[in-house]
């Protein structure tokens, strides 16, 4: 089972894998566009530096909640995933605490490892593909014509409203 917690199992279609809370820091040091999933899909129990094993539960819609949000991310996980965009998900109370979410399930795009919020619906499949798109392409980038795969321009022309294409 070593080979699904490894970085190849990022790469597995239509799966978003889940990751634990060393993993993530680790990934987003190393990728530079991540979007986490932050979800419930059990109860979660962390040792903490003491040792002290605690469980912590989520509230109740949270489950339900997340799975529903979990489906509809999987259906644009393959899309991302042509844009360089790696999708994983995490469950992990101590960590939503520390990031300061809201709530459960909550949607972080990382670009460059700084962490941006999705605050739409995250069933909006289009709309979160669009957002993660938009925020791919921003920042303190200068403007550039990029060379991209025929599968990456596929997955621009599906979810891109406004897209400038030079064939050379």
């Amino acid at each position: 089972m070593e080979f699904l917690s490894g970085d190849e199992a990022l790469d597995m279609p239509d799966r978003i894998e889940e990751v634990n809370a060393k993993h993530l820091e680790s990934l987003i040091g190393e990728r530079l566009f991540m979007a986490v999933l932050f979800c419930e899909n059990h109860l979660v129990t962390v040792d903490d530096e003491n040792f002290i094993s605690r469980t912590f539960t989520f509230p109740d819609n949270a489950l339900d909640e997340s799975t529903s949000a979990l489906q509809h991310l999987e259906n644009i996980d393959d899309k991302a995933d042509r844009l360089g965009i790696a999708f994983v998900k995490v469950n992990d109370l101590e960590l939503v605490d520390e990031y300061g979410l809201t709530g459960i399930p909550s949607l972080v795009y990382y670009r460059h490892g700084a962490p941006i919020l999705y605050e739409g619906d995250i069933n909006d499949e289009e709309a979160v593909l669009e957002w993660l798109v938009h925020n791919r392409s921003t920042g303190d980038d200068e403007d550039v014509i990029e060379d991209v795969s025929p599968s990456s321009l596929e997955a621009m022309l599906t979810s891109v409203e406004n897209l400038a294409v030079l064939f050379c």
